[in-house]
């Protein structure tokens, strides 16, 4: 494993202990799904793309979580 390696396992490693278990459940479900798609038998061209496209989807769909989760506090609060 080389320094770049070594700096990105330690980013993972961080993000993974500070998400909740909602988001870590989000975030193993993404890397899943990263590692499906490097694994098929497509060009580099059409992998980037879907790779792109699912993490876009999954960025969004983490958003709306937050932004429900802050809501009901609020709304649990009032």
């Amino acid at each position: 494993m080389n320094n770049e390696q070594s700096k990105q396992r330690q980013l993972a490693i961080k993000v993974a202990r500070s998400a909740n278990e909602i988001e870590r459940d989000a975030l193993l479900g993404w890397a899943q799904s990263l590692l499906e798609i490097k694994s098929r038998d497509i060009p580099a061209k059409n992998k980037a793309k879907e790779a792109v496209q699912l993490t876009a989807k999954s960025k969004n769909n983490l958003a709306s979580y937050k932004t429900y989760r802050k809501r009901s506090e609020t709304l649990s609060m009032g």
